[in-house]
């Protein structure tokens, strides 16, 4: 029971990071083209740090 709840836990995690993610993404491109680049290369960055957390 314990195991399947801790999938849920992930997958919300998951998917809440994905939104996070695409937020920021969204907000620099609207306020500086030029931040764009930086932000993806931030978010795969943070991205393959909550990854490596898993």
């Amino acid at each position: 029971m314990s195991n399947s709840l801790g999938s849920i836990l992930i997958l919300v995690r998951f998917f809440t990071n994905r939104l996070v993610v695409g937020y920021i993404i969204a907000v620099s491109l609207y306020l500086h083209p030029s931040l764009f680049v930086s932000t993806c290369v931030f978010a795969s960055v943070w991205t393959m740090s909550q990854l490596g957390q898993e």
